[in-house]
């Protein structure tokens, strides 16, 4: 993908980008709807493979996503302001497993995913 070294905003990233942001464990948040509210609870990317975005929910308590509840995920990673790479996540879970009594594993089964990258404005 040729890359316009004009632009001052973030471009998405390629597929070879995408999958080495994933591999990088990014953090972010996955919201949900929870009693008729959005929450955002705290999240760590595992992995993404076919559109099943496994991610871990650490500090959620008792709430948990049920089966085929819509969800969001914002994901990014940084070392520096002008390096920031990302992705949001839109879909519906497809499995939620309790691995322990604050934390849950939730797979995201993706419906649309937008990437940003100001690293790549910036090589």
């Amino acid at each position: 993908m040729k890359r316009n070294k004009a632009r001052h905003g973030p471009v998405a990233m390629t597929s070879t980008e995408l999958a080495e942001f994933v591999r990088n464990p990014p953090t972010g948040a996955l919201c949900i709807e929870e009693d008729g509210h959005l929450i955002a609870l705290p999240t760590q990317v595992l992995g993404a493979s076919d559109g099943i975005w496994d991610v871990s929910l650490s500090g959620c308590g008792d709430v948990a996503p049920g089966n085929s509840s819509p969800a969001c995920l914002v994901a990014d990673s940084f070392t520096t302001y002008s390096a920031i790479r990302g992705c949001i996540v839109q879909g519906t879970v497809t499995r939620t497993s309790r691995v322990g009594e604050d934390t849950a594993i939730v797979a995201v089964r993706s419906s649309r995913v937008r990437t940003f990258s100001f690293a790549a404005v910036n090589d």
